[in-house]
């Protein structure tokens, strides 16, 4: 799909790949975490609140980088940013699950 767009791949192509890619790893730790108090007999509430608020971060910047994508995808047409988007929405409705 990439080769769709070859002729995006600039600064702000790769600017969005390095963050895609931060935010997917704060997910997968997020994930574990979870994953870590579910199996832990003795959790404390502040690791609870440390883990949804972390959730919470991580919803809120899926919605707002996805909120971005949609809205230079109305002004410019397709580009790059519909694959972004698709894997925002991926992301954040693995948080809501």
């Amino acid at each position: 799909a990439m080769t769709i767009f070859r002729e995006e791949f600039n600064v702000k192509f790769v600017v969005m790949f390095v963050s895609l890619l931060f935010v997917k790893i704060f997910h997968w730790l997020s994930s574990d975490r979870v994953e870590y108090i579910e199996t832990s007999p003795n959790v404390t509430r502040l690791a609870h609140l440390r883990v949804c608020t972390l959730m919470l971060v991580l919803l809120s910047l899926d919605v707002a980088f996805l909120q971005y994508a949609i809205a230079h995808t109305l002004k410019a047409g397709p580009s790059v940013l519909l694959l972004f988007g698709f894997e925002y929405v991926i992301l954040a409705s693995r948080v809501v699950t």
